[in-house]
């Protein structure tokens, strides 16, 4: 019976593949393309409830559970339309590049051309987007720009509690504990405000995988890395959660990092054994290996390339970050429903049933009742409320070496995201007291459920009355200028992008036709000159004569823009393109062979549940 499911699993990828191709060899339309997608979550439907009935059947509960939460955090999308986000357009702007570039024959899309009209933007190479190429196809499918976006969202959602709840199950050896605690993680008030308020795609994506992470980390101490089979099955967990960070968001990476330092500090006396080492280091060498298709651009350019981010750093801009740092009273704003454009940091806290969690564990703290992993978990929630707040001296602390890499996360409130973290791992380890008192384990899940779902509907009211709109439906609606910071701008465009198209004097331009960023240019020359393009000059571009191969120095022009240099009495046809230097693209083979192996590894058994606690 396995065989033959696995049979039908094959048969339904070989069908969507089969579908896929044939849409695209007859240049299918809009209508039919979606129906292909339409087809997907058919197909899951089927599966489960005739092809795995029996594991339905016995896991009903649990999957009910499951798909409840699903629903509960993606609320606010089925709600009509979409609101506006602080960085909505930023991100819809790099799904829209990706989506052009692959509509024009380019991947991977490492400079998206559809930024400051034409201009391109290194958004590709600087911030991780292979997760947004999901968006991005569903674009290509023919759907609009607001409804891609909203599909990705509820992907994320379900990864997230899924992700979640196979964790905590697993961290407390109680499924009906994992449950509870992917119930209060998915629906935590800040997490909800950055998939929806914020519109921080790199966060929600980078905590879909924390608590995998942090599954890890646990069964690393609960095991002391003392069994091969373990030790591989964590390493497989760690690498995962660490390369979708990487790839998702930079920041979210750093913090998580520091995090971790933290714990093994804390953890020193088992840290620092021989096996556990071992455990740290093939999770960062197959995490780095993983991520070189990535890395490897990023820091290149942050090596070789002139960017307004490179002297933001050098000069310090992050430094007083002091100023977005969350005031005492922010922590309790469990019920702020005034959103307006202007309200960053009003409603950025874990939320009622978390910090009632903080309180409780107080007034145990006190009392002496609280444990030794409780205290653990208690101490590092109190630890990134602090961080988080303008209790913390980040004036002072932004001066010391460390202090000053922190201020690099930029505002203090995104450590909100590892209190959660720990404080839904302290909310765990307290309902471990209560679950063998039936009565009032009971009243304490009506309770938490009841809150839960009020908090989500306070919170989908006010999104549902929030008036600013985002309801695009085509790329060309949206702003191509708006880019946040302009962080990945060379500094000489930070106030004049560049848009002219010429040639200097004593030469003349023919004929041209442009793809993109791809120029095909006709041009003679009588004097030694140039030929300016309105495109940012990133490293990658290159011109070439289309019939004898000569290569021509390209330099930066007026505005950083690309600037070819053509020889005296030059006539003939210029092709420019963005070429990946060939270190790039064995970055990127190096990538999809780790990942290759990573799967086959991952495949030779399946990812048990932790037996064995500390």
């Amino acid at each position: 019976m396995r065989s033959n499911r696995k049979l039908i699993y094959i048969a339904e990828i070989l069908l969507i593949a089969i579908l896929v191709t044939v849409s695209a060899c007859i240049n299918a339309g809009p209508i039919l393309n979606r129906k292909i997608v339409y087809l997907i979550p058919v197909i899951i439907l089927f599966d489960l409830f005739l092809i795995e009935k029996d594991y339905v059947q016995k896991h009903r509960s649990e999957l009910f559970s499951v798909f409840l939460i699903i629903f509960l955090s993606s609320l606010p999308l089925f709600l009509k339309g979409l609101k506006y986000g602080d960085d909505l357009i930023f991100h819809l702007n790099r799904i829209e590049g990706i989506y052009l570039g692959l509509k024009g024959g380019i991947f991977p899309v490492k400079i998206q051309p559809n930024w400051f009209n034409g201009a391109g933007y290194a958004s590709g190479v600087m911030y991780g987007d292979i997760f947004l190429y999901i968006p991005a196809i569903l674009r290509m499918a023919g759907f609009e720009v607001y409804a891609s976006y909203k599909i990705f969202l509820f992907i994320i959602n379900a990864a997230t509690v899924v992700v979640a709840y196979f964790s905590y199950s697993r961290i407390f050896d109680n499924k009906k504990i994992g449950l509870l605690c992917s119930f209060i993680y998915a629906l935590s008030p800040y997490r909800l405000i950055n998939i929806y308020r914020r519109a921080a795609v790199g966060e929600s994506l980078a905590m879909t995988v924390l608590p995998l992470i942090t599954l890890a980390v646990f069964m690393i101490y609960s095991t002391e890395c003392r069994n091969k089979d373990t030790n591989r099955k964590i390493v497989i967990m760690l690498t995962a959660g660490m390369s979708v960070l990487i790839q998702s968001h930079i920041l979210s990476t750093e913090m998580t990092v520091l995090c971790m330092a933290a714990v093994c500090i804390v953890m020193w006396k088992k840290t620092f054994r021989k096996n556990v080492i071992a455990v740290y280091l093939r999770s960062a060498l197959f995490t780095a290996l993983l991520s070189m298709y990535f890395l490897v651009p990023f820091l290149d350019y942050m090596a070789n390339q002139d960017m307004w981010l490179k002297e933001q750093l050098n000069i310090g801009v992050f430094r007083n970050i002091e100023n977005n740092a969350l005031s005492v009273g922010n922590l309790f704003t469990f019920f702020y429903t005034n959103f307006t454009d202007y309200d960053t940091g009003k409603s950025f806290n874990p939320g009622l049933i978390l910090m009632a969690v903080l309180v409780i564990s107080v007034f145990l703290l006190i009392n002496g009742k609280l444990e030794k992993r409780a205290r653990m978990y208690f101490w590092f929630s109190l630890g990134f409320l602090v961080l988080s707040s303008d209790l913390f001296p980040w004036r002072l602390w932004g001066k010391t070496p460390l202090g000053y890499l922190m201020t690099s996360v930029q505002s203090p409130w995104r450590f909100i995201t590892y209190a959660v973290c720990f404080l839904t791992l302290l909310f765990g380890e307290l309902y471990k007291i209560i679950q063998d008192n039936d009565q009032f384990r009971n009243n304490i899940n009506i309770v938490l459920i009841t809150l839960s779902v009020v908090c989500i509907s306070v919170f989908s009211s006010a999104y549902d009355e929030y008036s600013h709109t985002a309801s695009y439906n085509e790329g060309s609606e949206l702003d191509s200028f708006f880019a946040g910071g302009r962080e990945y701008v060379p500094v000489e465009a930070l106030e004049s992008i560049p848009e002219t198209f010429s040639i200097s004097e004593g030469g003349e331009i023919t004929d041209y036709s442009r793809n993109l960023y791809r120029f095909s240019i006709s041009a003679n020359t009588s004097a030694p000159g140039y030929i300016d393009l309105p495109l940012l000059n990133y490293k990658g571009y290159a011109a070439a004569d289309t019939e004898n191969g000569r290569i021509f120095e390209i330099t930066a022009g007026p505005s950083a823009c690309v600037r070819i240099l053509i020889p005296e009495n030059y006539s003939g046809n210029i092709s420019v393109d963005f070429r990946e230097p060939w270190y790039w693209r064995a970055g990127e083979l190096l990538s999809l062979i780790t990942l290759l192996g990573f799967i086959a590894l991952s495949s030779i058994k399946r990812i048990m549940p932790v037996s064995q606690r500390s």
